[in-house]
């Protein structure tokens, strides 16, 4: 038997492919989940079980809002913050935000993948990107047998900024499951018309009468909803009238209304791809158990998430996205709401989790 994982969180594996969890206050990324219609609970010799669990304080796994990581080694060099719902991926470099997508129709990639890279024309080649808002827990990624390659206890945050990334404009990504918002924040005397995005990857740019901006990727259609606009006063928030602007050479900028240059602006847009996507998740979660105390523990599989870098190295980094699979690990709190930590188990190829169960010491026992 050997130790691979240390501190709060410990790993055991044997020959008999048995891997033991103790207790440890670490979470990770929110991944949305399938939920068996009915769940295996851990043999009562084990330990204490709550018959009360179901698949509905699990659901809340699936629902939990985006929380981005820094790269530290998870992923690939270019990226400085990614995160994950499901099947769709998302990578914040300083040149570009990439969300990798479930294709439909067309633009496949060797994967069975399409890439939507949003990128800001004319802007700050190397701004600084920082983590705002620090989420409870960490993620934990143990992958291969080569212990250099493990990350551990990656904190999550809330909020990405990244710093002028036009003069006087610092763009702040945030969102929930299934939504990404991007704010700009126009500070005082900075000029929101320096704003140019264009979406490599996509097309057929269009308005809707809503004000909605929508695009093509994979056979599907993408939507950016249409911006709040507002500036924070004394009196509260006030709204400025604006929308986004179709530009030449496929770029997209805003047009806005007169609005007070000595006060912070905010454009607030959001990405929604919940409809399209939603429901292509190949997370699953294959077994369910309580500890004593009611907390809930779910293990199954994810789709594993590699960062689509273009050019020579897109089919070596883009292989096998759409079939290797990684197993995880979650504990959640007892009403299903929070995650207290969540560990992904990986190789080379697809790892598998049978079965999961709970000792009366909070011990998980995976086995795959």
């Amino acid at each position: 038997m050997k130790a691979v994982c240390q501190k709060s969180l410990l790993v055991l594996s044997v020959c008999s492919s048995l891997i033991v969890i103790t207790p440890c206050q670490s979470d990770s990324t929110s991944r949305g989940l399938k939920t068996p219609d009915s769940v295996r609970y851990a043999p009562s010799a084990l330990g204490p079980q709550h018959s009360q669990a179901s698949p509905q304080l699990v659901r809340g796994f699936g629902t939990l809002p985006l929380a981005f990581e820094p790269n530290r080694g998870q992923s690939a060099k270019p990226v400085k913050f990614l995160a994950a719902s499901g099947e769709v991926a998302l990578f914040l470099t300083p040149h570009e935000v990439v969300w990798t997508l479930p294709a439909r129709t067309k633009g496949l990639t060797s994967a069975g993948m399409t890439t939507l890279r949003m990128q800001f024309a004319g802007a700050a080649s190397n701004p600084r990107i920082t983590g705002e808002n620090l989420l409870p827990g960490v993620s934990h990624y143990l992958r291969g047998v080569d212990r250099s390659h493990w990350r551990r206890n990656v904190p999550r945050y809330g909020r990405v900024r990244s710093h002028r990334v036009y003069p006087g404009i610092d763009v702040v990504f945030h969102g929930r499951t299934g939504e990404l918002e991007y704010d700009f924040e126009v500070q005082p005397g900075a000029d929101p018309q320096a704003i140019r995005m264009t979406f490599a990857g996509a097309g057929n740019l269009g308005l809707t009468s809503e004000g909605n901006l929508v695009t093509e990727l994979g056979g599907d259609s993408i939507t950016l909803k249409a911006p709040t606009v507002y500036q924070q006063t004394a009196e509260g928030r006030k709204l400025v009238n604006g929308g986004y602007r179709l530009l030449a050479e496929g770029k997209v900028g805003f047009i806005l209304e007169a609005y007070d240059p000595t006060e912070t602006l905010f454009i607030d847009p959001i990405l929604s791809y919940s409809t399209v996507f939603g429901g292509a998740s190949i997370d699953e979660a294959v077994s369910v158990a309580l500890d004593p105390d009611g907390y809930i523990y779910v293990a199954g599989t994810t789709s594993s998430k590699d960062f689509p870098v273009a050019g020579p190295l897109q089919s070596a980094l883009n292989k096998g996205l759409s079939s290797s699979r990684d197993a995880f690990v979650a504990k959640l709190t007892p009403d299903g709401t929070s995650l207290v930590y969540s560990t992904f188990l990986g190789g080379a190829k697809t790892e598998q989790v049978y079965d999961l169960a709970i000792d009366s010491a909070k011990n998980a026992y995976v086995v795959g």
